[in-house]
Order: C-alpha cells, then sequence, then structure tokens
C-alpha cells in the first residue's frame, strides 16, 4: 500500500491476473505476452494438459522443445483420457519420468466474460465461477465490471 497508489500487501494470493504488471521487472511488453497465459485463482488447481497451449507444455519440462510442445498439445476432439495417456505421449517423444503432479486433464475454474454496449459505453462483465463437478454445478465466486 506504501506505492502510489497503493496495492494490496505483499506475499498474499493475487486476487487477480493483472497484478503480475506490478511486479518490478514486468513491463507493458512482458505484460503483453504473458497475459492470456496466466489468471489468478482462489484455490491451487493442476494445468488442463488438453486446454493447454504449446506454450504451458513448455514450463511442464525443460527437456520439452517448442517442435514437440506442439505435437504434445491437443484439440478438443483429440483429448487424453488419462494422465497415463500423457505418460505415454511424452515416452513417445523420449522423455520418462516427467512430473505431473501439478497436470491435470479438466478444468475446474472458468471466467465467464460478456460484453455489453449501452449509450455509446462498452463493457466487460465477468465473473469467476467454479465447476462441481461431484454435485454438477457451478457457482460463482466473483464478479467484475469494466469500461472497455
Amino acid at each position: 500500500m506504501g506505492r502510489m497508489p497503493g496495492w494490496r500487501t505483499g506475499n498474499r494470493p493475487m486476487a487477480h491476473a493483472s497484478e503480475v504488471r506490478r511486479l518490478a521487472r514486468v513491463d507493458a511488453r512482458a505484460w503483453e505476452r504473458l497475459e492470456s497465459y496466466v489468471c489468478a485463482l482462489p484455490a491451487s488447481a493442476p494445468i488442463n494438459l488438453n486446454t493447454a497451449p504449446p506454450l504451458l507444455w513448455l514450463a511442464l519440462d525443460p527437456r520439452i522443445d517448442e517442435a514437440m510442445a506442439r505435437r504434445l498439445a491437443r484439440s478438443i476432439d483429440s483429448a487424453y483420457p488419462s494422465l497415463e495417456a500423457v505418460a505415454q505421449a511424452l515416452e513417445r517423444e523420449g522423455l520418462a519420468g516427467v512430473d505431473l503432479g501439478q497436470a491435470g486433464l479438466q478444468t475446474r475454474f472458468y471466467m465467464a466474460e460478456g460484453w455489453i454496449e449501452s449509450e455509446g459505453v462498452r463493457y466487460v462483465h465477468s465473473s469467476l465461477v467454479e465447476r462441481d463437478r461431484g454435485l454438477a454445478r457451478v457457482r460463482v465466486l466473483a464478479r467484475a465490471r469494466g469500461e472497455l
């Protein structure tokens, strides 16, 4: 809060991905490159490898190169059925023993966004929602509105 303008206290979980922009080494160019790949969630969640773009596959293991990441990334119609299938795909690429502890094949949190124009002013409304697979329900965790 000592900065101008003040911000949330340090050493706490981020409430919104845009807070990464406030880190000393993240300039506008870096944020522009990172923005679509980072999020702030209210709880730990694995990376969904069925929806992860190739760039996120690079973070899984330092031995994964760009061409390999493109081969491993899947479209919705060719999703991995299990983490064992992911491990097998990695082994076919010559990568045994990749730690899949932070990986998963499903998504728990989603950001629902809608754009509204009223009297010439455009707004974005967004809701962070959590899907509870066991109870087959979705609940809203946070809402935000801003001018575009």
